[in-house]
């Protein structure tokens, strides 16, 4: 996740809101669990009936987690978190409040807060007018779909390839996940062109793969890392 993310968050009051929900459900949850262990069936049973809290803020933790390790993840976090802060309207786990203040006025005034940092974003988000164009792309796509045979294998850079299944549906090498350990060997070989090793050996281990047509990108060749 990048850094910016929790910052977004904290703008529009999203993740303060959450983080105080949170803790009151930990805290009835614990309250609930030493009254469940001290009390009779009858009670127990009323008890236990309301584990929903306790369930979405376990699913809570564990869409943090997969957020934080996955960037692409955010979206289950970010509309759970909405999800989880909507329970700021919750009497039961804000009664006493409400039985002390309006509390309506409270959310009335955490949502105006809310909605001037949500307006700016949409607003952001409207500004935005763009148009893909990858014009060399487009002529090595006609290029592969006009001169190659179907069964011909392509293998080279994973964007690249992705844009070459989607629109040829030539048979590619190397598809862009990385959840496979096959699929991440034969990622290292084909992209082992661009590294240190002589042209045969490389060669010798795409020809293994039954590689037809290899890709080469010029931008790859010159990248500079540390």
């Amino acid at each position: 996740m990048e850094k910016a993310t929790p910052l977004r968050y904290t703008k529009t009051l999203l993740l303060p809101v959450v983080m105080v929900i949170t803790c009151f459900i930990f805290k009835k949850t614990v309250r609930d669990i030493s009254c469940v262990l001290a009390t009779n069936i009858y009670l127990r049973k009323q008890l236990l009936e309301h584990g929903e809290l306790a369930f979405h803020t376990l699913q809570l933790l564990a869409f943090t987690a997969l957020a934080i390790l996955i960037m692409r993840l955010k979206l289950f976090l970010t509309p759970h978190m909405c999800v989880m802060a909507s329970l700021i309207c919750s009497r039961r786990l804000f009664g006493w409040l409400f039985r002390r203040v309006r509390f309506e006025n409270v959310i009335f005034g955490i949502l105006t807060v809310m909605s001037i940092q949500g307006y700016a974003n949409l607003h952001n988000q409207w500004n935005i007018i763009g148009e893909f164009n990858n014009l060399p792309q487009e002529e090595l796509l006609q290029w592969i779909k006009y001169n190659t045979t179907p069964d011909a294998v392509f293998a080279g850079a994973m964007p690249t390839m992705a844009s070459v299944k989607l629109s040829t549906l030539h048979p590619i090498v190397n598809h862009p996940h990385y959840e496979d350990a096959d699929l991440r060997a034969r990622t290292k070989i084909v992209y082992s062109t661009y590294s240190r090793k002589s042209a045969k050996e490389v060669r010798d281990k795409l020809s293994e793969l039954h590689v037809n047509y290899y890709v080469l990108e010029e931008a790859w060749c010159v990248v500079r890392t540390k």
